[in-house]
């Protein structure tokens, strides 16, 4: 078993060898599971969602948010404050699969028509409000087939389907009896280690002659990285933005850090703020804000944190994946590209040609977090 693979940065293609393999390639997870074996029925019906960002005021400082059960046309509508901004969605529809898809004018439109109504304020208004769209791929499982099922039925599947009303939102696990492939389809973010946990099992059950293990499943009660503290200090409740220890002590070691960019780190990065800090404290110049704006309380110093610490490799990876300033506000996030660029070359090590093509990757990037024109198609 194994996979060939292409490095995206060199280029160079080569072959991993394993025991087992799991695909867990979310909306493409049918292009893998047919790259293993060409009959397999499709399972996966992709389905896109869009967000828009908007200024915090629409949801205050308070943490509730808004719920619209019902829009004009049956849908649900969101508005919840988020990344010290304010996020609302999201549509639900089939879409064509994409590596980079695209909100369209319209998609917006009915998002920003939807909440203007309910707000009582004028459409044109709130659209000019908007600082960040984007649009994702969710893989709904169109069809479970079931034992000695023929394949033709799940393949027919994307004919007969009008809507994502009614498509499954769990996850579901297969094992390819040719091939022994192990492909968990569908969930969310919510399931995630439920969704690992199970595929575990599925692939242990599947393959008792390659793997095994003595230990059961510990990962139900494992706190994420960062949420325990490395030196025993502070217990994980201390490590709450705005009202635990951790922040005080950032705030006491650092004299540079700002009371938003205290909280900022601590909500970022846990317990794990304090390498940011020590990278900032060891290069001064990286204690600085990467923006001039206290609303976006980043520091230079978390761009080579997230190259050193995180696997950071592009200009986008550190903008959009590492500090989220994409999803946030994207004409922020285009302003830093060159400050971005050049902290993560020094580090990297890249030349002059490496840095425009990393910073022209970045801009050509930043442009999917805005509409594509009205007229446009959807990819």
């Amino acid at each position: 078993a194994g996979a060939r693979v292409q490095d995206k940065e060199t280029g160079e293609e080569f072959d991993i060898h394993s025991k087992t393999v799991v695909n867990c390639a979310g909306p493409f997870s049918d292009a893998v599971r047919t790259m293993a074996d060409p009959t397999q029925p499709k399972l996966v019906e992709p389905a896109a969602g869009i967000h828009i960002v908007l200024p915090h005021w629409y949801t205050s400082a308070s943490p509730y948010g808004l719920l619209l059960p019902k829009t004009t046309d049956g849908r649900v509508l969101f508005m919840l404050p988020w990344q010290g901004a304010t996020i609302a969605g999201t549509t639900d529809a089939p879409c064509e699969l994409s590596n980079a898809p695209q909100a369209t004018e319209e998609e917006v439109a009915w998002v920003t028509r939807e909440l203007a109504s309910y707000l009582k304020m004028d459409e044109k208004r709130l659209r000019d409000d908007v600082r960040s769209v984007w649009k994702g791929i969710r893989p709904l499982i169109s069809h479970i087939p079931q034992p000695n099922e023929e394949a033709v039925t799940a393949a027919a599947t994307k004919d007969a389907q009008v809507s994502t009303a009614n498509v499954v939102r769990s996850h579901y696990i297969v094992v390819d009896e040719k091939t022994g492939l192990v492909s968990v389809l569908g969930g969310k973010w919510t399931t995630y280690r439920r969704m690992a946990e199970e595929t575990l099992d599925a692939l242990l059950a599947a393959h008792r002659d390659k793997v095994a293990t003595t230990r059961s499943c510990r990962t139900k009660s494992l706190l994420i990285q960062g949420a325990v503290d490395p030196s025993g200090a502070l217990p994980p409740k201390e490590c709450i933005p705005a009202s635990g220890m951790l922040e005080v002590e950032l705030e006491k070691e650092n004299p540079f850090l700002s009371f938003s960019q205290a909280r900022h780190l601590v909500e970022s990065y846990g317990f794990l703020a304090r390498s940011v800090c020590q990278i900032a404290k060891e290069r001064p110049d990286l204690s600085q804000p990467l923006i001039s704006d206290e609303a976006f309380p980043f520091l230079k110093a978390e761009v080579l944190y997230g190259v050193r610490y995180e696997m950071a490799r592009s200009v986008s990876d550190v903008l959009a994946r590492r500090m989220r300033l994409a999803f946030v506000d994207v004409a922020k996030a285009e302003a830093c590209i060159d400050e971005v660029a050049r902290i993560m070359g020094e580090e990297l090590k890249w030349s002059s040609a490496k840095l425009e093509k990393k910073k022209e990757e970045a801009a050509a990037f930043l442009k999917t977090f805005r509409c594509l024109p009205a007229s446009s198609e959807v990819a």
